[in-house]
């Protein structure tokens, strides 16, 4: 099978894809708790039946391979996805929308380069790089403009330690306005570093 996906590579000029489909269904029935008072909304029965989907397609590319090396020195990714235009966090389209279509849309265009063994420099519209759902900081729907470096020491049995630094400074805006008469002295980049 792999020799078969290898020839398959070949003839595709070393492009790669590869995409996904996803349904989604979720429900909320919930009756009055009539304990509450009624400015909470808890104390109002509700229900509510919702389906959605995403799809996305994906392209990848490996640029100057050369055999007997494990990664190449670059690669490009770009990935359409749906992407409904009222709602720039998700790529979930809802089918209550009768008359509305989601279009697809550039999710992420992006080049890496691997000039050393473990090191990564990224250039393009991309996931945020400390991106984790475990923290609820940024939806992996999000995506950013900008630029990111990881360098990962892989030692025995699977231990790693990896250094990761962001700038995101193509994002727009990508300087945070202060009002005038504002007590904020300074104004922020939207980038981010943490080890």
């Amino acid at each position: 099978l792999k020799a078969q996906l290898d020839a398959l590579g070949r003839n595709l000029g070393g492009f790669k894809f590869s995409g996904d489909l996803r349904f989604r269904f979720d429900l909320i029935d919930r009756a009055a708790n009539t304990s509450l008072p009624s400015g909470d909304n808890r104390s109002t029965p509700q229900q509510r039946a919702r389906e959605r989907y995403r799809v996305r397609f994906n392209i990848d590319k490996d640029l100057f391979a050369k055999d007997g090396q494990d990664k190449p020195l670059a690669h490009f990714h770009l990935q359409l996805a749906t992407d409904p235009y009222n709602n720039p966090i998700t790529m979930d389209t809802d089918f209550a929308g009768i008359a509305t279509r989601a279009p697809f849309s550039i999710a992420e265009a992006y080049m890496d380069f691997n000039p050393l063994k473990g090191l990564t420099l990224r250039a393009g519209r991309t996931t945020e790089l400390f991106a984790d759902n475990r923290q609820f900081v940024y939806d992996d729907d999000i995506r950013f403009n900008g630029f990111h470096q990881t360098y990962r020491w892989t030692g025995k049995k699977g231990l790693y330690v990896q250094f990761g630094a962001a700038q995101y400074i193509l994002t727009d805006p990508n300087v945070q306005s202060v009002p005038t008469g504002s007590d904020r002295k300074s104004t922020r980049l939207n980038s981010s570093h943490r080890c």
